[in-house]
């Protein structure tokens, strides 16, 4: 009887304390009501810590009152904010105090007594190894700036795709920038400036600008290399291509030729490194994107140099070539029901083969729409 007695004590005890909060309730209700202090709280002016966050054992030393039942141990652990970075200084003010323990505790301010110090001086040992701080706040930065970046910059880069920009700050944050953004609570950033590959960010807290960091952009861009030799001369044949991707500056796409600028099936192979196929003509995502699109099909580009196997092909290594330009004469082939009329005509535009000109007779002064089949040819459609 004596041993199930003991059992049921422990096991009511162990119950108790897994459910009791940091304040009682009923206690926090009185306190509430009748403006009794539950605890004292008494701020050191400075202290040092080790750890990422401070706790409230850290800054103060805490004193229960009479009649108040609580963890101790867990009213220490309650966070009251970031550790600085170390070798510097963040200051908590006691008000903070008050308010992070209160909204913890689920009691008024009220309930609280504030003694000893207004503010504690948190210092963080500097033998704690920043590394992994300083990791943390690069990839915190760096998401957030990038962000920035495409909002700012997607329109006149064409950026369609978040996940093939690469932004990595590489320079700025120096000890003394880490130092200021460490104490910052709520950090504000905007991109001021891009170029060349590089953009400029500024980093801000409540008072204004701490620092300036920098960061490398690229974009993965899916180009094209020559399969076999091209000659010099020898028209820009889609068939004889291949994907292949390669990093550059974003305002540097426009620079090569894509393979979402050839014509369905055109393209000899499409697997491209970490993509399965290329789709078929359009742009990434299906359709052509604006400047990639100003070179289309590719019908009437030339090589103005030999190219080798395997390499990049750019847009400057071919040159459009007009078999019928402006103000030209040429003959145009009119077909009949019967037969084909032929005549000379000026032709109002400039193509190569098997693109769209305008035409004109010159003595009926009648307008043609016209495909251009050769040097100077061109048949009415």
């Amino acid at each position: 009887m004596k041993a199930r007695i003991v059992i049921i004590y422990f096991i009511f005890t162990a119950f108790a304390i897994a459910f009791t909060p940091l304040a009682s309730e009923a206690y926090a209700a009185q306190s509430a009501a009748g403006g009794e202090t539950a605890l004292t709280i008494d701020v050191m002016s400075s202290s040092e810590v080790s750890a990422e966050k401070i706790l409230l054992s850290d800054i103060a030393v805490i004193s229960l009152s009479e009649g108040f039942e609580c963890d101790v141990e867990k009213v220490g652990a309650i966070e009251i904010g970031h550790s600085p970075r170390p070798g510097s200084v963040r200051v908590v003010r006691a008000f903070e105090i008050a308010g992070a323990c209160a909204r913890r505790m689920n009691i008024s301010e009220g309930s609280l007594k504030m003694s000893g110090a207004l503010s504690c001086a948190v210092t963080r040992a500097r033998s704690c190894d920043t590394s992994a701080y300083k990791a943390s706040l690069l990839k915190e930065i760096g998401g957030k700036a990038k962000s920035l970046f495409i909002e700012k910059f997607s329109g006149k880069y064409q950026i369609d795709s978040e996940d093939r920009l690469n932004f990595k700050i590489v320079s700025g944050l120096s000890e003394t920038a880490l130092k200021r953004i460490s104490g910052i609570e709520e950090i504000k950033l905007a991109v001021l400036s891009y170029r060349s590959g590089t953009a400029g960010i500024s980093v801000s807290g409540p008072e204004g600008p701490v620092a300036t960091l920098y960061a490398r952009v690229t974009y993965r861009h899916t180009a094209c290399r020559a399969g076999a030799r091209i000659a010099r001369g020898e028209r820009l044949d889609f068939s004889r291509l291949e994907g292949y991707e390669i990093e550059i500056f974003p305002e540097k796409r426009a620079d090569y030729i894509s393979p979402f600028q050839a014509p369905a099936g055109g393209l000899a192979s499409c697997e491209l490194p970490g993509r399965t196929s290329v789709p078929a003509a359009g742009g990434e995502g299906g359709h052509a994107t604006g400047r990639d699109a100003s070179r289309t099909a590719g019908s009437a580009l030339f090589a103005s140099r030999d190219i080798a196997a395997g390499e990049i092909v750019k847009s400057v290594l071919f040159n459009k070539k007009s078999d019928v330009r402006a103000g030209q004469m040429i003959l145009l082939s009119v077909a009949g029901a019967r037969s084909t009329l032929s005549f000379n005509a000026v032709a109002r535009s400039s193509g190569s083969t098997g693109e769209t000109v305008e035409a004109v007779n010159p003595k009926t002064q009648r307008r043609y729409k016209a495909r251009v089949t050769g040097p100077g040819e061109a048949e009415a459609i």
